[in-house]
């Protein structure tokens, strides 16, 4: 006890007690701002502009999923043997798809993305070319036209632009530049 009544260790300890609150406190309010801005991924993202949230990237996947299964459907209808090329561009659809609905790691469901975007075409060409009846036809196109929709509300989500801004803004700028990693904040998650 006589050791905290000297000047040079009471300096020390509130320094130590200083740097430790700041550490909390930027991991508390920084990672707060980083979760919410994930979270966006999520709920969506609030548009400034016209005071609405926009839909998450999330709810246009499990359209595009949705789609996907449709497409599924009507090809097992269709297709004769799991050793053909349609057998196995159904069997690579499915897998996406599934690999898709269950993962929560962003830039692997941005990846995820593109494999089912390139599976789901892939399919809808095969299918085309074997010559389905008008109602099949049709359904496929509903499916590619809803497809093509969920990805132009992914393009237009905003929730890239919201992880840039926060980089720019506060992740970047002096003191939390040096704060996040101090204070173990991880960085926001881009979607692509």
């Amino acid at each position: 006890m006589k050791a905290l009544k000297k000047r040079p260790v009471a300096i020390l300890v509130c320094v130590a007690v200083i740097a430790l609150s700041t550490i909390y406190s930027a991991h508390r309010t920084l990672g707060a701002k980083v979760r919410e801005v994930n979270d966006g991924f999520y709920s969506g993202v609030f548009d400034r502009e016209w005071s609405s949230t926009r839909p998450s990237v999330h709810l246009q996947l499990e359209k595009r999923c949705e789609s996907a299964k449709t497409l599924a459907s009507l090809a097992e209808n269709h297709i004769e043997s799991n050793a053909s090329d349609s057998g196995v561009a159904l069997a690579t659809l499915r897998s996406v798809r599934e690999n898709l609905l269950r993962s929560r790691d962003i830039p692997e469901l941005y990846d995820l993305n593109k494999q089912l975007d390139t599976s789901f075409y892939e399919l809808c060409e095969m299918l085309e070319d074997i010559g389905l009846s008008e109602r099949d036809s049709d359904i496929i196109d509903n499916c590619k036209k809803d497809f093509r929709g969920a990805q132009s509300v992914i393009n237009a989500s905003g929730y890239n632009e919201s992880v840039r801004a926060l980089e720019r803004t506060t992740l970047e700028a002096f003191p939390a530049n040096i704060l996040k990693k101090v204070a173990f904040i991880p960085e926001p998650a881009l979607f692509e």
